[in-house]
């Protein structure tokens, strides 16, 4: 039912930003899309406040309802504008919804598969039930050209609502099917209740380098973002052959993010740690605005498919290396702090940098020099390459600091190869309370020679080790749930 879920939200998402990108750049032009990065930033914060509003009065089921709903709605309110209304500027306010929309989706389904999944269930599982989405992007994808033969591209919203209408059934049978998972609030929901200040967010380094790199990759992005809309313009006049276009490129993409996530990037991530994470994408920024700048510069004619090859590099670095490496740095956060970094991070920070990017761009489209764009991008690119060191540094002082505070880990913690060596050599502490501590963190973690350590560590000269080893294989044989780190100290 999920994987369906996803491929009919994919399906949805994939027609209406092909309509989008399709009807802005027939109506507009790339001068245009600077005001579209700062309306979007504007419409995704009030769009993040409706919904913390939402999510503190509501619970879990209205709540995914009333997302789905919302982003259903959109997109009938744009279907009727588009026979009613005034097409330019529908064209407009479409492209500025584009990422509120994947943002709602994207939140609707990332919460509904926490609840129905368990942490062991979702780490085995997800990659098969987020395939729907990338099967609805390559099916969707080369299907636009053949549906195009029949219908307009305005047309091609109705596609979207029909999928969002299934979709939202699908939804509602899952709520009734499964309402037993739909618990009222988890041990992470109860730290969100603590109030944490902005302030002493604000005054960490560590996350204060977290929200400093957020804000270059969105500079990043979006620029490459608007380079390769320039020369899609640039090589399209007729709206169905780009709509068509669209189509092949995202079915293009779909299929390189499936063959990255499947065989590459959980396999360089776990060898090289978090720093390779995050500096793929800006390597990939320099040498794409390299080779763009050498084509300027020399004249030659092939800038298109550069820009074509360089966004499609730079879509599934984000998704398949950049997006999990910002996960391991969110569970590198204290619970308590963690709940409102990530708020502040996807409410206030990636909007504020979108709409940064966009004043940037507007003014350097008044010099009408596609090169100077480029130069953004690599300065850009710079200082991300300059802060990611340090960032990892503090990502590791974080994991060290949480050892000392034997701040409890969350079941199925995902931690990179480094963090994961602070807990072994831990493991030598002559603190009975620190190995134990650090035990449990690497079962949690799912360590990849936990069990030689607790066959190791059953022959510990401390007594508490000892019972705490034979707790945990007492609880797994009876088949009952392990209990918490402090009530096995206890015993």
């Amino acid at each position: 039912m999920l994987f369906f879920h996803s491929f009919l939200s994919g399906i949805a998402l994939l027609f209406f930003e092909t309509t989008a990108n399709t009807m802005f750049l027939t109506h507009f032009g790339i001068l245009e899309l600077p005001y579209v990065y700062i309306l979007s930033a504007l419409v995704s914060i009030a769009i993040g406040y409706g919904y913390r509003h939402f999510e503190t009065r509501l619970d879990t089921k209205m709540l995914l309802k009333i997302a789905l709903g919302f982003v259903l709605l959109i997109v009938i309110g744009f279907f009727a504008l588009m026979r009613i209304g005034d097409i330019a500027y529908t064209s407009m306010a479409l492209m500025v919804f584009k990422d509120a929309v994947w943002m709602l989706v994207g939140i609707e389904f990332g919460i509904l598969t926490g609840i129905l999944f368990t942490i062991q269930q979702g780490k085995r599982l997800f990659g098969i039930v987020m395939s729907g989405e990338i099967l609805a992007g390559i099916v969707g994808g080369l299907s636009v050209g053949f549906i195009l033969n029949f219908i307009d591209i305005a047309h091609l919203l109705l596609i979207s609502i029909v999928a969002l209408l299934l979709s939202m059934l699908m939804l509602m049978k899952m709520i009734v099917k499964f309402s037993h998972r739909f618990e009222s609030l988890s041990s992470q929901k109860e730290y969100s209740k603590i109030p944490v200040s902005t302030h002493k967010i604000l005054s960490n380094n560590y996350y204060l380098l977290f929200f400093g790199v957020s804000i270059v990759t969105f500079l990043v992005f979006y620029t490459v973002d608007f380079i390769f809309y320039y020369w899609v313009e640039q090589n399209f006049n007729d709206p169905k052959e780009l709509a068509s276009f669209f189509g092949l490129f995202f079915a293009l993409l779909s299929s390189i993010n499936l063959v990255a996530s499947l065989f590459i990037s959980g396999k360089m991530l776990s060898r090289f740690g978090i720093l390779f994470g995050l500096l793929v994408v800006p390597l990939i920024a320099l040498v794409g605005s390299a080779w763009l700048l050498a084509i300027a510069l020399a004249s030659l004619g092939f800038a298109f498919f550069v820009a074509v090859v360089f966004k499609l590099l730079n879509e599934v670095a984000d998704s398949s290396m950049l997006n999990p490496t910002f996960k391991i740095i969110h569970q590198s956060i204290p619970i308590k702090y963690r709940t409102k970094v990530i708020a502040l991070h996807t409410s206030v920070v990636e909007p504020l940098a979108m709409g940064v990017v966009g004043v940037i761009l507007l003014a350097l489209t008044q010099l009408e020099n596609i090169a100077a764009v480029y130069g953004l991008l690599t300065v850009a690119a710079f200082v991300w390459l300059f802060l990611s060191k340090p960032l990892t540094k503090q990502y590791l002082l974080s994991i060290q600091e949480m050892i000392a505070k034997r701040e409890a880990l969350e079941e199925g913690i995902v931690l990179d190869n480094a963090a994961q060596n602070l807990f072994v050599e831990n493991l030598k502490s002559t603190d009975e309370l620190e190995v134990i501590y650090s035990l449990d963190s690497l079962i949690k973690m799912r360590y990849v020679d936990r069990d030689n350590i607790l066959v190791e560590f059953i022959h510990h000269p401390s007594k508490r080790v000892r019972l705490y080893l034979l707790d945990l294989v007492w609880h797994k044989e009876t088949g009952r749930l392990v209990e918490t780190l402090e009530e096995r100290i206890e015993i």
